[in-house]
């Protein structure tokens, strides 16, 4: 909508001014409260649709967890050979690796073991950060075989997710 201006000389006294600037105040009036009336109704929508939403995204990941488990257990039935990857009608999914984080090899090994055991060995005292930390990024990097990381009471370890992504033309 175009805004009209008007010029000054348009008000022929100052009561007429006053009555300008007193319309104008009742408009905002009205403008605050047409905004707080759409703002209003825009959060009991979005209020009402949120409640879906994450309930659909509670029983979206109730459902995956299952499925993921369900995969990695059935892997020749739900995969074809030598895949990780299966489609059905409206979506395709597959077996991704997360990123490989460092742990420790078992219960009796401990941070302060790790370390210590990192600080003995002088290949591996670069690793070990100011802080007195593993620097564990750095080691996973130096791709130690299982033997190494296990003299150093550590090991690789690696999580499959299973995603599912929908088919563009089934929605």
């Amino acid at each position: 909508m175009a805004t009209k201006k008007m010029r000054a000389e348009t008000f022929g006294s100052v009561d007429e001014f006053r009555a300008a600037v007193n319309l104008i105040a009742k408009q905002v009036l009205a403008i605050r409260k047409e905004e707080l009336a759409r703002d209003k109704a825009v959060q009991k929508i979005l209020d009402e649709r949120n409640a879906v939403i994450e309930a659909l995204k509670t029983e979206a990941a109730g459902l995956l967890g299952l499925c993921d488990t369900y995969a990695k257990d059935h892997r020749e039935e739900v995969f074809p050979k030598g895949t990780k990857t299966g489609e059905t009608e409206l979506c395709q999914y597959f077996l991704r690796l997360g990123a490989p984080a460092l742990k420790p090899l078992s219960g009796k090994w401990k941070e302060s073991d790790i370390l210590a055991a990192a600080k003995a060995d002088p290949a591996w005292k670069s690793f070990v950060r100011v802080k007195e930390s593993l620097d564990k990024d750095a080691v996973k990097d130096a791709a130690f075989d299982d033997a190494e990381l296990a003299a150093h009471g550590l090991r690789i370890a690696q999580t499959e997710r299973l995603t599912v992504e929908p088919k563009v033309e089934s929605l």
